[in-house]
């Protein structure tokens, strides 16, 4: 293999690695941007229990804000097993 041909293949490898750096990060700013939106959430459930608890009333008034969470929390976990598979793929 020509000096040429080494320095191709490692640009190459170079362009590779920082693509897959690129899509990970974008992917790990998706998951902080969803644990943004899970901590709201939790923040307005808890707002509302407490107004519901003055009222005396029932929590299951919240039920919309869990299963939005429950979506986040899917979300997250997709978004990490694809970094996962990012980061397997680079390595193989």
């Amino acid at each position: 293999m020509s000096f040429m041909d080494r320095v191709k293949t490692g640009l190459d490898k170079a362009k590779e690695g920082i693509s897959d750096f690129a899509e990970t990060t974008k992917l790990k700013h998706e998951i902080n941007k969803l644990d943004d939106r899970k901590t709201a959430l939790f923040m307005e459930i808890g707002r509302q229990i407490y107004a519901l608890r003055a009222q005396g009333r029932g929590v299951t008034d919240v039920e919309a804000q869990c299963k939005e969470i429950d979506t986040v929390d899917e979300k997250i976990k997709q978004t990490g097993e694809e970094i996962a598979r990012i980061h397997t793929e680079a390595h193989a």
